[in-house]
């Protein structure tokens, strides 16, 4: 990796340099670990507890397996003396410098760099949880320090995909925007509903480890200012919350071509939509690709014809991070926005149309079914409005920004789905009213013809049941829940009569 000023030019194809298992000597999962180079790797303290007695694991073994590498190498390895500082009672220090066996497989190792404003940056760590043992990507963003003294970072779990758990302790942490190692996972909170884990930032690593120094490069720079945020491109929605069981991955394309982007890309969503079980195409959740530091690739215009339209003709939404009103670029993807918003646009009317009409054709067969029976399901009324907006959005003058009205269509096509859903499930229970009449109908004179091929036609008291049940059937219109409930009365007083125990009635 370069570092420059402070600033590391991420490389994603690096990151299997840190897929470290590390196992007891019976081969058994312990956790993970940071391979550093020069024989080295940094993992938590207690990972290797379970390897022995506390108070004698520096003097154990372990085995350190890896897994990123061809064939995935192993060695064994030991606690470097004066680097083995166990957890304390509030969870501080938990750190541990393995040192591996001479003869081990020369392994190339991470930088590790601080990192002095964490909030709102996503990572991504590698980690062996149960059942799991060829290990597994997770992906989150970091919320800000944490955990005792303020000596952790927290960190949220994305989803959909895997959760930070246990068997990523001691699992390098790597910073999306710059490809660096940035902290060490450290422990999670157990409630799976949450999704929370904590790293341990390098700061804090070398200040219980002060040999770990001389593997830590420059502190990484704040995240440039947003600039200009152009999003492009995805599939229309379909009711759901915009942000729920979606991907995001973030590339930076500075001093890249666009081959190296786009295998990059590649690369990041196959493990994203692996992680997600998205890999179907047709289950596959939404994925927006961020791509940062476009400004500053070798050939910005190029990036976006090679690298961007292509992910929008497939249906992936994109997120390009501009540094101004005048980057180079920045004019041809809102020509790409404004396109869009108008073929979406047509889109929404033909759909809104539809809404309008399956809403008035239920509000006929409502009406007609109430006549028959009740209580009859309301129909919603929500395409005068859906109109207005699709209008709106349609006509949006020209001086208006793109984004602001693409914001607005999203918004729009979302309520419209919503209540397409809501029309379905309309319509779906005005058919099962209907039927339910239908059925209790054929119930009742099926039954009745049993009775009278039994010689039960005198009997008074299931001719009162019956005359009760038929006349509530054929009142317009008629309660459902006391019909069911007058011909199951009325079938049951039959089984009685002719079978001499009761039955249940279907």
């Amino acid at each position: 990796m370069k570092v420059d000023d402070g600033v590391v030019a991420g490389r994603a194809s690096g990151s299997k340099l840190w897929r470290v298992c590390i196992r007891d000597i019976a081969g058994e999962s312990l956790g993970a670990g940071i391979a550093l180079g020069e024989g080295f790797v940094l993992t938590c303290a207690h990972v290797v507890e379970p390897a022995g007695d506390p108070v004698s694991v520096p003097g154990m073994e372990v085995l350190v397996n890896f897994v990123g590498l061809p064939g995935s190498p192993s060695a064994r390895a030991t606690v470097v003396p004066g680097c083995w500082q166990p957890a304390r009672e509030d969870g501080s220090a938990d750190i541990a410098l393995l040192r591996l066996a001479p003869g081990s497989p020369e392994v190339p190792g991470a930088r590790l760099h601080r990192l002095p404003e964490p909030a709102h940056r996503t990572v991504r760590t590698f980690g062996f949880p149960d059942r799991l043992s060829h290990g597994v990507w997770a992906f989150g963003t970091l919320a800000g320090p944490s955990g005792p003294a303020d000596e952790w970072v927290q960190v949220d779990s994305q989803l959909p995909g895997q959760r930070v758990r246990r068997g990523f302790s001691g699992s390098g942490v790597i910073d999306d925007y710059t490809g660096a190692v940035v902290g060490m996972v450290v422990t999670e909170f157990t409630d799976e509903t949450q999704r929370l884990a904590w790293m341990i930032p390098v700061a804090t690593i070398v200040r219980y480890a002060r040999e770990v120094r001389r593997w830590v490069g420059a502190d990484l720079a704040p995240l440039p200012p947003p600039g200009v945020v152009m999003t492009v491109g995805g599939p229309i929605a379909k009711g759901l919350d915009p942000l729920q069981g979606a991907i995001k991955t973030t590339v930076n394309a500075a001093e890249s071509t666009p081959d190296e982007v786009r295998r990059w890309i590649e690369g990041r969503l196959s493990t994203a939509l692996s992680a997600s079980g998205g890999t179907d195409a047709r289950k596959a959740p939404p994925v927006t690709v961020a791509l940062a530091g476009i400004d500053e690739s070798s050939q910005p215009e190029e990036m976006l014809h090679k690298v961007v339209k292509p992910l929008l003709d497939d249906g992936t939404e994109v997120e390009i991070h501009f540094s101004g009103e005048n980057s180079p670029g920045l004019g041809l993807v809102r020509e790409w926005l404004r396109e869009e918003i108008q073929r979406r646009a047509e889109k929404l009317s033909l759909r809104v149309e539809s809404v309008e009409a399956e809403e008035s054709e239920l509000r006929e067969l409502a009406g007609k079914l109430a006549r028959r029976v009740e209580p009859v399901p309301e129909v919603p009324w929500v395409s005068i409005d859906l109109q207005l907006r699709a209008r709106a959005v349609a006509g949006a003058p020209p001086e208006v920004d793109p984004a602001l009205v693409r914001h607005k269509l999203a918004s729009t096509e979302r309520k419209t789905e919503r209540a397409w859903q809501a029309l379905t499930r309309v319509r779906e229970e005005l058919e099962s009213r209907r039927e339910r009449h239908e059925e209790l109908k054929g119930l009742l004179r099926g039954y009745n013809a049993r009775a009278r091929d039994h010689g039960l036609v005198e009997d008074e008291e299931l001719a009162a049941l019956y005359r009760s049940a038929a006349q509530e059937i054929a009142a317009g219109p008629c309660s459902l829940p006391l019909a069911e409930e007058l011909v199951e009365n009325y079938v049951r007083a039959v089984r009685r009569r002719i079978d001499g125990e009761p039955e249940a009635v279907t």
